[in-house]
């Protein structure tokens, strides 16, 4: 915290909230004029020394505002920031679809050529199950 405060940072991100490895004690010493909660852990911290709590609409609404500890800052459209497409980029490079079909019968894939390789699970039969909530 003292680090934090002689280096003169202006605006504190906490990214993991209350979750493992978190470090809310140094945000309780105030170390920074503006303290702010993002991503680890999308609800209010009930915290008097956070600011501002980053998030969307959905996640927060506007109507439950009274029930957060900090301002809420909207994002426009999610407050979970994910570029899946770059981040999982060595997934669909290694991919080589050949000729592969879905079995009705058993909701598996059925393929011509063993280097088929599938990037995706049809999440349906596992879903339907009565233990699954």
């Amino acid at each position: 915290a003292d680090c934090i405060y002689s280096d003169g940072i202006h605006i504190l991100v906490n990214l993991n909230g209350y979750t493992r490895g978190a470090r809310n004690e140094i945000f309780a010493l105030r170390p920074a004029p503006i303290q702010v909660m993002w991503l680890g852990y999308p609800n209010t911290s009930g915290a008097p020394y956070m600011d501002y709590l980053i998030t969307d609409e959905i996640t927060s609404p506007l109507s439950l505002s009274s029930q957060y500890s900090e301002k809420l800052a909207y994002m426009p459209y999610t407050f979970f920031i994910g570029d899946h497409a770059n981040m999982f980029r060595h997934m669909t490079e290694k991919a080589v679809i050949v000729e592969s079909q879905l079995d009705n019968n058993s909701n598996m894939i059925t393929t011509v050529d063993n280097r088929s390789i599938v990037n995706g699970t049809n999440l349906n039969p596992i879903l339907e199950r009565s233990d699954v909530k």
